[in-house]
């Protein structure tokens, strides 16, 4: 049911941005069959700033995993990148930096050494992208898009984290708990993307269903996390801390 729900958000979200400059027209599929049968939908994130430097060195190191380079390979390009990404710091260049980590964070996540790898590139583009939106640098349908890419990460580092390490008993129950701390720190984190109450009882009657669609996603994500958070602690330690009560009770009311 999850699934179908997010699959519905995802396809009304895309058809209003098709014809805009922060998505391409077609998305591709790819996948660690080693790792998780769940396969992550890999999108140009940006037109506007792919001959930056930094975009150009993470495209180039996600393809050298989709083209079966050597790890030797592969870490020389994400040296690349972090070359790139000092350069754009130093500039402020902040929007090509986002875009480029999504791309280094889609990497992570099939190719990645760790889960808690993955996760770590994970927060560190929904950080970029926070900033920016809490600053008003990005709105309207960028906005939109930023928050869709930020799904489509953290969907699949879910289903990864919960196929690979997560609900495990006996000896793998400490590195799942660890796991579970861990990804429960970044979407803490992230907790900027959720509507407000405030945002919930004002929401206004001409607000473009594509929108509504990408907050009904979120929440979406959250509520899923929380309750297997919430079964883990119950299952594992016969318990759940009063946060975590609160933070599920929170999604759901």
């Amino acid at each position: 049911m999850w699934q179908e729900l997010w699959e519905g958000c995802t396809s009304r979200i895309l058809r209003r941005l098709r014809n805009s400059t922060w998505c391409i027209r077609e998305e591709e599929l790819f996948g660690n069959p080693d790792r998780s049968h769940t396969g992550i939908p890999v999108f140009n994130p940006t037109t506007m700033h792919g001959s930056a430097p930094v975009y150009r060195s993470a495209a180039a190191l996600f393809m050298s995993y989709v083209r079966n380079q050597s790890v030797v390979v592969q870490r020389m390009y994400l040296g690349n990148y972090y070359h790139a990404a000092r350069k754009c710091i130093e500039h402020s260049a902040v929007p090509e930096l986002i875009y480029a980590s999504c791309i280094v964070a889609a990497f992570s996540l099939i190719g990645g050494e760790s889960i808690s790898e993955a996760m770590e590139k994970t927060g560190m583009f929904a950080h970029g992208a926070l900033l920016l939106i809490q600053q008003g640098s990005i709105q309207g349908d960028e906005l939109l898009w930023i928050e869709n890419l930020w799904q489509n990460l953290v969907m699949v580092l879910y289903y990864i984290h919960h196929e690979t390490v997560g609900c495990r008993g006996g000896a793998m129950g400490r590195r799942s708990a660890d796991s579970f701390v861990q990804l429960d720190g970044l979407l803490d984190n992230c907790t900027p993307f959720l509507p407000s109450d405030i945002d919930v009882a004002t929401v206004p009657v001409s607000m473009p269903l594509a929108a509504v669609c990408v907050k009904v996603t979120t929440l979406s994500i959250y509520l899923q996390f929380y309750f297997d958070y919430f079964l883990f602690a119950r299952s594992s330690w016969n318990e759940a801390s009063q946060s975590d009560r609160t933070r599920l009770r929170g999604i759901l009311v």
